[in-house]
């Protein structure tokens, strides 16, 4: 039985200075410590030290199985 995906929320207001400069990614790393880089399934859009609001579902990735 297929596990489903994840639904990922969120906005970051402060500290992501310069992310032309910084080339920010994000990551979540398993029980079992892999790290997944989910920064292209995000479609983050950055905005002065911050970036806007954004929502995603990712099929392939689930906290729980």
């Amino acid at each position: 039985q297929p596990c489903g995906g994840t639904i990922i929320t969120g906005q970051f207001r402060d500290g992501l200075v310069d992310p032309e400069m910084n080339c920010y990614t994000f990551k979540v790393q398993s029980a079992k410590g892999e790290l997944r880089d989910i920064t292209k399934d995000l479609h983050v859009k950055f905005v002065k030290d911050g970036t806007e609001p954004f929502n995603t579902k990712i099929n392939d990735l689930n906290l729980d199985c």
